[in-house]
């Protein structure tokens, strides 16, 4: 705690400020743009006027992305496909698997801190054996294997009966009725599911 019962005025608000700064740091709530600015003019103008108490840095705009970026490399090396994409407000749409061969699971999140632990636990639940699985703590992997998870609304991945190739709904259409495998030429046609 800052001693400031005996300091008065606005050097006073200032320490107040600058206890609630050193707050936000530990509990790692990441100020960004112009509020950081604000925050390292405002800790600036606290050591300057009563000495140092403590050092605030800004967080560098880099230090939340850097750990996406090392969990998305991580996933790629393990040749895991995933898609990331988003429409204005309207949440991150999360997808494991790709347009070739259907998606398995599909979850819309509202931040992007949510990313790397959604992707995180349904790796661990359709890949549990992959390099990038084995890798992750045993909490995620135990939960992720009790997790249910949403099947995908567009893209959904079957399995030709004839002859076990997967195929996937093209893009854009959001129910498969029936394809043509193209490994063996049989046509197939897609059971829909029952509505209760």
């Amino acid at each position: 705690m800052i001693p400031s019962k005996n300091i008065k005025g606005p050097t006073r608000r200032a320490l107040l400020l600058f206890q609630d700064i050193t707050v936000l740091r530990v509990l790692k709530i990441r100020p960004s743009g112009c509020v950081a600015l604000v925050l390292g003019f405002i800790s600036l103008l606290v050591l300057t006027s009563v000495g140092p108490v403590a050092v605030y840095a800004p967080p560098s705009h880099n230090e939340g992305c850097m750990d996406l970026a090392i969990e998305l490399q991580k996933i790629y090396d393990s040749e895991i496909n995933i898609a990331i994409g988003w429409f204005w407000d309207g949440g991150i749409t999360l997808r494991l698997g790709d347009e070739m061969n259907g998606y398995l699971a599909e979850e819309i999140v509202p931040t992007v801190a949510d990313i790397v632990p959604w992707i995180q636990e349904a790796i661990a639940h359709f890949y549990p054996t992959s390099e990038y699985a084995t890798g992750l703590p045993d909490e995620i992997r135990e939960r992720a294997a009790n997790r249910l998870f949403q099947p995908p609304t567009v893209g959904q991945s079957v399995t030709c009966p004839f002859c076990g190739a997967p195929h996937a709904a093209p893009p854009g259409m959001d129910q498969l009725f029936q394809f043509w495998c193209p490994r063996c030429g049989n046509a197939v046609e897609v059971p829909q599911p029952k509505v209760q």
